[in-house]
């Protein structure tokens, strides 16, 4: 709210000591509510101030206010994600992709990184790269991600395929399903509610080591269906999907 005695003639907002928008109110004496929309590259600390000029060219200037801007750029509030994706973030679970200032929704997810978020979930420390290469031939000390293959491995969460675990690799829904599901009993959740799945089209095509993990998932409504017939049980699963899932099963 805004108002002097001598007609109030502009109003500036200014973010880091630029200006980045102005409002001409045309020296009105009335009291006027001012409404500012910036869009700020996510991740960003930066301060915002005002100045007030009059129409007699008397001005006065706030305070600095202080602002962390928190997501990314490629997640607009209102995606069906967002939620998750910020979710996870706040929680330590799932960080931004490159550079670490885009999240990346739609990027595949690979095994590797399965593997680091349920380490990070667990809050253990057990896990020692240098054993990891022991366990599989393609899983190095200096990989960033070798902690949390050997502490997933160690724990019967993860298993590889002929001596490699193909970290990678893109992860399926049912493979990220049984890993979640073997993390659960890891924690010794309960696993009990289930659904048939008898309301998909494609449920025989679910691998069956993967079938009761399926089940669980669904019946917990952590997975949902790819449309209301589908579970596409073997296509790779994004990142946005993925942070999803943790979210829900973190409820």
């Amino acid at each position: 709210d805004v108002q002097a005695v001598n007609g109030m003639d502009k109003v500036y907002l200014w973010r880091n000591g630029i200006c980045v928008d102005t409002k001409e109110l045309n020296a009105t004496t009335d009291r006027t509510t001012l409404t500012f929309k910036t869009t700020v590259p996510a991740g960003e600390h930066v301060w915002y101030s005002y100045t007030a000029v009059d129409s007699n060219g008397k001005w006065a200037a706030s305070n600095p206010i202080w602002v962390d801007v928190k997501g990314y750029p490629d997640v607009q509030a209102g995606a069906w994600y967002y939620d998750a994706v910020m979710d996870v973030t706040d929680k330590g679970l799932m960080n931004g992709t490159g550079d670490g200032s885009a999240f990346s929704p739609n990027m595949t997810l690979t095994r590797g990184m399965a593997a680091t978020v349920l380490y990070r979930m667990s809050g253990e420390t057990t896990g020692v790269a240098a054993e990891a290469g022991t366990t599989f031939s393609d899983v190095s000390a200096g990989q960033w991600y070798a902690e949390a293959v050997d502490w997933a491995a160690d724990n019967g969460i993860v298993t590889g395929y002929n001596g490699k675990f193909n970290p990678n690799a893109n992860i399926t829904r049912q493979d990220m399903v049984t890993m979640l599901y073997r993390y659960a009993q890891y924690k010794q959740d309960d696993v009990s509610q289930t659904n048939d799945l008898a309301a998909f089209t494609d449920k025989d095509s679910i691998a069956s080591y993967a079938l009761d993990s399926m089940k669980w998932a669904v019946g917990e409504g952590i997975l949902t269906g790819r449309t209301t017939e589908t579970l596409v049980p073997k296509a790779n699963l994004n990142r946005a999907e993925f942070a999803t899932m943790v979210s829900r099963y973190l409820a």
